[in-house]
């Protein structure tokens, strides 16, 4: 089931469940018993690979192969089940359930009790995919396969773009293949900053749409100078989400980015799941104390209504959801 949320404060949601739990808990019976299978089924061809093997060439040279072998096998796996999943769910029925997200508990740039002098230059957008970038061994072993999602999105943004005045760039071209994907929003980020006409650089994942077009950005804006990074919590609330954030064109915002990109000892291996660029962004606020009461730089509004994700919710779960629908700080 597939709920439908009517909010009128939804700044933007996903196209994809991308950021979900993939705990066995997530997948249904059927799909757990489809990942088994093809576990069962990589031991026992690592073992008759490695029976037959030892004859022609060393054991160490078979154990390296076995070794591999078992990843590759393992990572296929969890991706036919991850599509697998995605497609049971595109298929449930879409309930129509309307719940008002609630507004940021900051001052805004459009809520501000004194209304701040308008800001020079614009707001820019900016997204990215390393779709035409992808080498073998990433289209092989790579955990998410974003071909086609640029664009299945872009003219979402494109029209919100338009409607009120901001800048879209594609930043596609700054995709850095020594590190995972990921990362590249940084360098994305930072091409815009360069510019002097940006005065906020509004990163989005590519796998977002906009939920509600009559949201204007300056309506997150906080209307304190002193506050430059925009961005909302995690799925766990407990950390920041760096799916969707935005940051002020300033000195700080410069040397925040900066900082960001030099954190190396995160990034992960290209091709994982998770390429660790939100880990280091979550240790960079953590260690700059962003959100700190007295004197912090970022502000952080309410998930349900800035960086919102999509939660399917299985058959056997839809009662329950729908019953305390209140409760849910995320789309569904």
């Amino acid at each position: 089931m597939q709920l439908k949320n009517e909010s009128r404060h939804g700044m933007r949601n996903r196209v994809l469940p991308t950021h979900f739990d993939d705990s066995d808990d997530e997948y249904s019976p059927d799909d757990k018993k489809r990942l088994h299978a093809l576990r069962c089924l990589s031991v026992v061809v690592g073992l008759v690979l490695f029976k037959w093997g030892r004859k022609i060439i060393s054991r160490f040279l078979v154990l390296v192969t076995l070794f591999f072998t078992l990843i590759a096998v393992e990572i296929r796996a969890h991706r036919f089940v991850y599509v697998h999943w995605q497609e049971l769910h595109s298929m449930a029925p879409i309930v129509e359930v309307e719940r008002v997200c609630p507004k940021p508990a900051y001052e805004t740039l459009t809520n501000a009790a004194i209304p701040p002098p308008p800001t020079p230059g614009k707001i820019c957008i900016t997204t990215l995919t390393d779709e035409k970038h992808r080498s073998t061994k990433q289209k092989l072993l790579g955990w998410r396969d974003y071909e086609g999602v640029m664009e299945m999105g872009w003219q979402n943004k494109q029209d919100y773009a338009t409607k009120h005045g901001y800048f879209l760039f594609d930043g596609s071209d700054a995709v850095d293949g020594n590190r995972p994907p990921g990362w590249s929003k940084v360098k994305a980020a930072q091409k815009l900053m360069k510019m002097d006409n940006c005065s906020w650089v509004f990163w989005m994942d590519a796998d977002t749409v906009i939920m509600d077009s009559d949201r204007r950005v300056e309506d997150f804006l906080p209307s304190d100078p002193t506050k430059h990074l925009v961005i909302a919590q995690d799925l766990n609330f407990t950390r920041y989400n760096s799916g969707s954030w935005l940051v002020r064109n300033s000195e700080w915002g410069h040397d925040f980015l900066d900082s960001w990109w030099d954190m190396t000892s995160f990034i992960r291996p290209v091709g994982m799941a998770l390429s660790g660029d939100q880990d280091s962004m979550n240790a960079l606020i953590l260690e700059r104390d962003v959100f700190s009461k007295n004197g912090g730089q970022g502000v952080s509004p309410p998930q349900c209504t800035f960086n919102s994700f999509t939660y399917m919710i299985p058959p056997w779960e839809q009662a329950n959801a729908i019953a305390n629908i209140k409760d849910q700080k995320y789309y569904m």
